[in-house]
């Protein structure tokens, strides 16, 4: 196993890389944080929580 990780590590390193560039797009999320709140007024929303962190 330990051949063969060997073997495809050193030939990945072999590849051209391409330089990796990063790109960031300003996103405006007001409408969405606005619906969030709103659904929170509802009984069946009122814990919505999102698994990214805001609490609200």
């Amino acid at each position: 196993m330990r051949a063969a990780t060997a073997r495809t590590m050193v030939a990945s390193a072999q590849v051209p890389q391409v330089p990796q560039v990063p790109v960031f797009h300003p996103v405006d999320v007001t409408a969405t944080m606005e619906l969030l709140d709103q659904l929170r007024e509802l009984p069946e929303f009122a814990e919505l929580r999102s698994p990214c962190g805001y609490g609200g």
